[in-house]
């Protein structure tokens, strides 16, 4: 799973791409993949997950690199907003990180930021549907099927399914449609990444964490493997000795 804040396309504040490059260079991921979550989740500097082909380590660039100095000069230079908010649902269980995200917003460009809770992510995208101001706003992505395509097409295309920021780019749109008519997987791949670098520039969305599976098992079983979507391959394990 891909976990992530997004900036709605609606919103002047951060109409900018400098002013959305400057916050996500102001998280410390690592750091709060740390404090807040043990461990569990691992830092995230792509827009797709680790476990599709295609993949690259480092697709954002130095967008997600974390350099305060440098965000706060371009957010001042950008004119980036008085004062962040991020919106995020209550029964979640989210409060904790993204507190912990703005206090570092807070500290690392000089404006204030607060987290505001909605009971559920239902009421989260009916605000945004209304175009009602919610600042960032929380978002996780499960794949359907370990694809860039899946991941690229559903949250970032014109139509996607999950494209509840509003992002809109024809260029992106086109690459998309040129890796889903190749015919080598290898130049589909190529598109895919291309429009992947796309989001690099544009930054309609901050990529945070991907989730993992975390699973502990007895000495006396072996061959415990999980798939793609972490779950445990029941077919494969074996009593060991």
């Amino acid at each position: 799973d891909l976990n992530f804040l997004a900036f709605p396309a609606y919103d002047k504040e951060f109409a900018k791409p400098e002013v959305r490059r400057a916050i996500s260079m102001a998280i410390d991921r690592d750091a709060l993949a740390k404090s807040q979550l043990a461990g569990a989740q691992a830092p995230a500097r792509s827009f797709v997950a680790p476990v599709v082909v295609g993949y690259r380590e480092n697709s954002c660039g130095q967008a997600c690199q974390f350099d305060p100095a440098k965000a706060k000069q371009l957010y001042a230079d950008a004119g980036g907003p008085a004062r962040l908010r991020i919106t995020y649902n209550a029964d979640g269980g989210h409060r904790e990180w993204v507190e912990a995200t703005c206090a570092q917003l807070t500290t690392n460009l000089g404006v204030p930021c607060s987290g505001v809770a909605e009971p559920t992510y239902a009421a989260v995208t009916e605000r945004l549907r209304n175009k009602q101001p919610v600042g960032m706003f929380r978002m996780r992505s499960m794949m359907s099927y370990p694809s860039m395509a899946d991941y690229l097409t559903s949250l970032y295309s014109t139509p996607g399914a999950s494209n509840y920021f509003g992002y809109r780019n024809p260029r992106f749109d086109q690459l998309l449609r040129e890796g889903d008519a190749a015919r080598k997987p290898a130049d589909a791949i190529g598109k895919y990444q291309q429009a992947e670098n796309l989001l690099a520039q544009d930054m309609p969305v901050i990529p945070l964490r991907f989730s993992q599976a975390d699973f502990a098992y007895s000495r006396r079983v072996s061959k415990v493997d999980t798939d793609l979507f972490g779950r445990v391959d029941l077919t494969t394990v074996e009593l060991a000795g």
